[in-house]
């Protein structure tokens, strides 16, 4: 992956496997970009969601109600399990 978590292309083609996330920066980045509306129900949807771990880590924040990763690599899937 680029230095901005990007796919990079390799000698068979662009290279599906992005960077990995690192939970307390995202946690962080959570925290600053939080709901302030009471609106619920508050839904994290991680399109390409790999192995999951950017849904365990906002899990772990509290401020989502309902969470959905959705990955089409069956490899990642699997782990995810």
């Amino acid at each position: 992956a680029d230095a901005a978590g990007g796919a990079v292309a390799g000698p068979r083609g662009p290279n599906l496997t992005y960077g990995e996330v690192d939970p307390l920066s995202f946690l962080q980045l959570l925290a600053m970009v939080a709901p302030t509306r009471q609106r619920r129900p508050r839904i994290f949807l991680d399109l390409g969601c790999g192995e999951g771990r950017t849904l365990v880590a906002a899990a772990a924040s509290g401020l989502f109600d309902q969470l959905c990763g959705i990955e089409l690599l069956p490899g990642h899937v699997e782990t995810a399990r």
